[in-house]
C-alpha cells in the first residue's frame, strides 16, 4: 500500500495471521492510513497479537489498542477517559500521536510523557542501501547483532520469539537497518 495520506486498505488487502480478525480490527485497519505515525498501531493489529480494547462507532476513528504480551497500549483519537485509564492500568508503555499528549497527561497524571521523533525521507532513494542484502532474520541471527543497542535487541528478540517476521539490511555481515 502506498504512503499517500488518502490511501486506505480494503478488507481484501489485509492478511492477518492466526484466527480471523474481528470486524472491529478489520474496520480499523481500513480506516488507519499506512503512514509512519500509525506503523506501531497497524503492526499490533496486523501481527494478530494486538486487540481492539475500545473503539468509537463515530468518525474520525477513535480507539484503544492493546498488545498484552508486551504491555503496549496505542491510543487513536480521543477515547473516553475511563476507557483510557482502564487500558493504562495494565500497560507498561502507551503511545499516541503528539496532538493527544495534553489530554493523556490530564487523564493519566502518574504517567510521564516522552517525545518520539519519526524521521522519514522526503523521497525514497532508488535501489536502497548499496551493497545490502535484505533478508528475514532467524532467531539465532541476533547472536551476530550484538553491536545493536540492548533495548533494540530485546525488542527484536521478543518479536522473533512471538513469530513476527523481521527483515534487516545486511552490509559486510552486519545488520544495519
Amino acid at each position: 500500500m502506498s504512503s499517500d495520506a488518502t490511501s486506505r486498505a480494503t478488507t481484501t488487502d489485509l492478511a492477518v495471521p492466526g484466527p480471523a480478525p474481528s470486524r472491529a480490527t478489520t474496520d480499523l485497519l481500513c480506516e488507519l492510513p499506512d503512514l509512519p505515525r500509525w506503523v506501531e498501531a497497524r503492526g499490533m493489529l496486523l501481527s494478530g497479537r494486538g486487540r481492539v480494547a475500545w473503539r468509537s462507532d463515530r468518525s474520525p476513528a477513535a480507539a484503544i489498542l492493546v498488545q498484552d504480551d508486551i504491555g503496549l497500549v496505542a491510543v487513536i483519537g480521543r477515547p473516553p477517559a475511563g476507557e483510557l485509564r482502564a487500558a493504562a492500568s495494565t500497560a507498561r508503555e502507551l503511545i499516541a500521536p503528539p496532538e493527544g499528549a495534553d489530554r493523556i497527561a490530564d487523564v493519566l497524571p502518574a504517567w510521564r510523557s516522552e517525545v518520539a521523533h519519526l524521521h522519514v525521507l522526503a523521497r525514497r532513494p532508488a535501489g536502497g542501501a548499496r551493497g545490502a542484502d535484505v533478508r528475514l532474520l532467524a532467531p539465532g541471527a541476533l547472536d551476530r547483532a550484538r553491536h545493536l543497542p540492548d533495548t533494540l535487541l530485546a525488542e527484536l528478540e521478543t518479536e522473533l520469539a512471538a513469530g513476527t517476521e523481521v527483515a534487516a539490511a545486511i552490509v559486510d555481515g552486519r545488520a544495519v537497518s
